[in-house]
């Protein structure tokens, strides 16, 4: 919230010059160190997701990066190139099988390759700033005098900064629209989040004695499959609209989600679940998008950070 708050105002760059050093750091400390607290103490600062998923503020900046810098008609496709990519790297990730130190190190060098991207990034990048406003002659040129005794208190005044930190300052019509969207990215975070894929793999397991090879593939087929229906997404909205396509592909994936425990066979339930995260994550672009066109320029990248804060979850194969 801190990050996404204040990095148009820090600069886009550094703030994702900031999240590549984060990366390497972590990395280094995973790769040498074996204390627990040590290791928590990077993996929270380093943004290290336990699932593989971005959970952080860099997201938000991204997709700040990436509006200003795409047409209106085209918005729609590079949001979905760019979650694809993810996906994408999702998936080569879950498919390999390699040591704890290793795998450390090759964080630490991604995050080396991410931060001689962000130092080549150009001015296009960053926020434009806003004009200020003529001050009209009715208004005072200095504050008054008799104001309220509250910002007199030592303590009320220190509370108000601390706030202002991690409290992102939003027009009226933009905290209309997006307390609401809030509310709903919470609600459906919070139902996903309670499959996780482990409880899901224990019931595969469990139920028609899946072998420990199926459930390794399910961490990477379903991934194939969300990545290239993000692209499908991206021309349905163009026909149907944005909201229209949110909904018409969300809602599917969680009536497949409750069909699971009616599967009779193996397969049967292994389709389901493909098809569910198949579904499942071609709202992420046309939600981005939304948000994007609805929101003022210079408060997207706030907006993006406040949202996918809200919205937080494991997002394994199903979320």
């Amino acid at each position: 919230m801190a990050l996404t708050n204040w990095a148009d105002r820090l600069g886009r760059r550094r703030t994702t010059v900031l999240g590549s050093g984060l990366m390497i750091a972590s990395g280094i400390i995973f790769a040498l160190a074996s204390n627990y607290w040590v290791l928590l103490f990077a993996a929270v600062f380093g943004v290290i997701s336990p699932s593989g998923n971005e959970i952080g503020p860099f997201r938000a900046v991204e997709e700040g990066m990436l509006a200003p810098l795409s047409a209106t008609q085209n918005m729609s496709d590079i949001f979905a190139w760019h979650i694809v990519a993810g996906t994408l790297g999702a998936s080569l990730d879950r498919a390999s099988v390699i040591s704890r130190h290793f795998y450390a190190g090759m964080y630490a060098l991604i995050g080396l390759v991410k931060l001689a991207v962000a130092l080549k990034l150009s001015d296009a990048s960053e926020a434009k700033a806003r004009r200020p406003e003529r001050q009209q002659e009715t208004e005072p040129m200095l504050p008054l005098e008799d104001a309220s005794s509250e910002s007199k208190v030592p303590w009320i005044v220190t509370a108000r900064s601390i706030v202002c930190i991690f409290v992102p300052e939003l027009s009226a019509p933009t905290r209309s629209i997006i307390w609401k969207l809030c509310l709903l990215f919470a609600v459906d975070s919070f139902a996903s989040g309670m499959v996780a894929f482990t409880l899901v793999n224990l019931y595969l397991h469990s139920r028609f004695q899946a072998p420990i090879s199926l459930l390794a593939s399910l961490l990477v087929v379903p991934l194939i499959f969300s990545a290239a229906s993000s692209l499908f997404a991206s021309r349905i909205s163009k026909r149907l609209g944005l909201l229209p396509t949110m909904a018409l592909t969300h809602l599917p994936s969680a009536v497949l989600l409750g069909l699971l425990p009616m599967a009779p066979t193996l397969e049967i339930a292994c389709l389901l679940l493909i098809l569910r995260a198949a579904l499942s994550t071609m709202d992420q672009g046309p939600r981005t998008v939304f948000l994007a066109q609805v929101v003022l320029p210079e408060e997207r990248t706030k907006v993006m950070g406040v949202v996918n804060t809200a919205g937080i979850r494991p997002r394994q194969v199903l979320g």
